[in-house]
């Protein structure tokens, strides 16, 4: 991804009631950061998988920069308001911006009106630095909420925005007991840990890209810009699985990336999984849950997650509801083009 540059986000914030100050997201600040998004899970989900790894990946990678994409708003020692922004304008993902507040802070509303002008004000502003040509695509801003946040909803409607997906978080718990053997290889196919060199880390950025081209909102990367995103402190390669097909050796024929994001929540994650279009239809990708799923109670976890596109033109659902998992979070993507006033 593009490197954060020396902006800091905090500096774009404004119009912040008083007695409420702004600050730089700092890995100092992860603990508090954690219990805010674990406040606003609970106040619209009921529940919350939160914790300190999950946000340390999301606030330190190269899409965000702790303080270069990331502030925090204080009422004395609490923090009450967070705003995230990923950047993707150099490799055309566009500018996402998430917003949260406290629930029940009495300056809820002008909190989130605050953080939301300020992720808008700042990707217009970083938009303008790189200088790009007049005839290039021009950029959209996306903002993310829970399917509950009303309050939220009408903020963004306010601003431009409009609801074009949601996404679902399911799971399915393993049961005590439960056999740990993993599938077993799908005619014409072996299924293989990923070896750590070049060649196939080269093979595996190809066939992600591959795949994901009929994904909804997706935009290819290049391979430095991808590996970056491979790196993060949750990612554990010993959960990758790749089929691979018996007359082709070294290619990948689809993939399942496990991590371990909600690890500390007693729960395995499906990172992402996927099969190239020529070799769908043939049981590799519920072989690639299975041996995933197997694995994850190996590891002792008590149940698996993972995130789907709620429309997915794939059938992912389908096949997700297929081994038992079900719909436990619905968030919402909302869109905009960045530029409008």
């Amino acid at each position: 991804m593009a490197e954060p540059g020396a902006r800091i986000v905090a500096e774009a914030v404004r119009d912040l009631p008083r007695g409420l100050v702004v600050t730089p997201a700092r890995r100092g600040h992860a603990e508090a950061i954690t219990a805010l998004q674990r406040a606003d899970d609970l106040a619209f989900c009921g529940h919350t998988t939160s914790n300190v790894d999950e946000i340390v990946d999301e606030l330190g990678g190269p899409h965000c920069g702790w303080e270069h994409g990331a502030a925090c708003v204080w009422r004395g020692e609490d923090l009450v308001g967070l705003l995230t922004c990923y950047d993707g304008l150099e490799v055309g993902r566009g500018w996402g911006l998430d917003a949260i507040v406290r629930p029940g802070l009495p300056e809820l509303d002008a909190v989130a009106r605050a953080l939301i002008d300020a992720g808008l004000r700042e990707g217009q502003a970083r938009w303008g630095r790189l200088g790009a040509a007049a005839d290039a695509e021009p950029p959209v801003a996306r903002s993310y909420g829970y399917a509950g946040d009303v309050g939220l909803r009408r903020i963004l409607e306010d601003r431009g925005f409009v609801e074009v997906r949601r996404f679902w978080r399911m799971g399915v718990a393993h049961a005590p007991g439960a056999s740990t053997r993993g599938a077993t290889d799908p005619p014409g196919y072996r299924l293989l840990p990923v070896p750590d060199d070049e060649a196939h880390w080269r093979v595996l950025h190809a066939a992600q890209m591959e795949a994901f081209l009929d994904h909804f909102d997706f935009t290819p990367i290049g391979y430095e810009d991808w590996r970056a995103l491979m790196h993060g402190t949750t990612e554990d390669r010993s959960q990758w699985i790749v089929a691979e097909p018996e007359d082709a050796p070294g290619a990948v024929a689809g993939w399942v990336r496990g991590s371990n994001r909600y690890a500390a929540e007693g729960a395995g994650y499906v990172a992402s999984i996927g099969v190239l279009r020529e070799h769908r239809s043939r049981g590799l990708a519920r072989a690639l849950l299975q041996a995933r799923l197997a694995d994850d109670a190996a590891r002792g976890f008590e149940r698996t997650l993972l995130h789907v596109d709620s429309e997915s033109p794939t059938g992912a659902t389908r096949l997700y509801e297929g081994v038992g998992m079900r719909v436990d979070v619905e968030s919402v993507t909302f869109q905009r083009p960045l530029l409008d006033a």
